[in-house]
């Protein structure tokens, strides 16, 4: 049986579909943030009919402007999609059409019933930025206005963009693919790590804020869909609390791609419930090896401090360039307006 979404006259329409970002979404509207497009949503079960109350959800798929019936991974997960019938569906911006394309999202319970809900996949294939570049969200009723989100539910709160559901990094990304040195600065309020027992083991191991410097797409690892490689990248700098650290504290680390030692770190500081920051990250290249990389962490009170805090050289795999992912990795944080510049 096939229905819309919402269904609200329909007692055996099945599943309902909830799409965070809108019926009409944008890709590239500011630039070429990332080689993939990312639609985000949740699925329930149908609660209306008695004879199925709740039915699990059997499965999500999409097909794009037509063509085949492609499956969607759904929550709950230890990573990307976080919440039980959350859903990622990625898009390589090489599959859409310039101007309008249509997306049609399928989902199925165990009873046989079928959703749909159509989206509209607008891409602006020529939209390049450049430097400087700055991100307001004075006027923004929707995140995705502004930046292209990667993972998480997002909202306008206040004039910053919150991550209104803090879960394994929750990220949005802004800028261009190609852009290969930048400073970035960005106001941040910190409302709370979100640690649980689950948040310090693998595969999340800490809560943190802060940013990734050229930051392109996921990698896939080949073990789970949606793709879960963080890196390659240029460099993370983000205020880590890390297991076994004590409780209201962090430090400043800067972080190459890969599964080794930070590249440098700062000092345990006290961190405060809504407690503001400032993150300036510069990433500069290196005569014939790898970027340098430079942060910095001040409260939103004080005059912001000469010296750079953290330091180091970049690695050899490190990706030469990419865009500015913003992340929270299970903290519940509000991202101000975002002022990149040549370094």
């Amino acid at each position: 049986m096939t229905s819309d979404s919402l269904h609200p006259d329909n007692p055996e329409a099945g599943p309902s579909i909830d799409i965070w970002e809108g019926d009409h979404q944008v890709c590239g509207r500011s630039g070429m943030a990332s080689p993939v497009f990312h639609v985000h949503g949740r699925v329930t079960p149908d609660v209306s009919d008695a004879s199925n109350l709740g039915a699990p959800i059997h499965s999500v798929s999409w097909s794009l402007n037509s063509r085949g019936r492609i499956p969607a991974a759904i929550g709950p997960t230890a990573f990307r999609v976080a919440a039980p019938g959350d859903f990622t569906i990625f898009l390589e911006r090489s599959w859409l059409r310039a101007g309008e394309n249509s997306l049609l999202i399928l989902a199925n319970d165990v009873a046989g019933r079928e959703t749909t809900h159509r989206v509209t996949v607008e891409l602006h294939p020529s939209a390049r930025a450049s430097l400087p570049m700055r991100v307001s969200w004075d006027g923004a009723q929707r995140v995705s206005e502004r930046v292209e989100i990667i993972d998480g539910r997002w909202d306008v709160r206040s004039n910053t963009a919150r991550a209104i559901e803090p879960g394994y990094d929750r990220a949005f990304t802004v800028g261009d693919v190609d852009w290969t040195d930048m400073d970035v600065r960005v106001p941040i309020t910190l409302h709370a790590f979100a640690a649980s027992p689950a948040s310090m083991q693998w595969p999340s191991m800490g809560c943190a804020v802060g940013i990734a410097l050229r930051w392109r797409r996921h990698a896939d690892w080949g073990d789970i869909l949606p793709a879960r490689g963080w890196f390659p990248l240029g460099a993370l700098a983000r205020l880590e609390h890390s297991p076994g650290d004590p409780a209201g504290t962090a430090r400043l680390r800067l972080r190459a791609g890969g599964f080794v030692p930070p590249l440098a770190e700062g000092p345990i500081i006290d961190v405060e419930p809504d407690a503001a920051f400032i993150l300036r990250a510069r990433v500069r290249s290196g005569p014939g090896g790898p970027a340098h990389y430079d942060a910095k962490l001040w409260r939103a009170s004080d005059p912001e401090p000469d010296a750079w805090a953290v330091s180091a050289q970049g690695i050899p795999s490190e990706l030469p360039r990419g865009a500015v992912l913003v992340t929270a990795h299970h903290a519940d944080a509000s991202f101000g307006d975002i002022e990149i510049t040549a370094p």
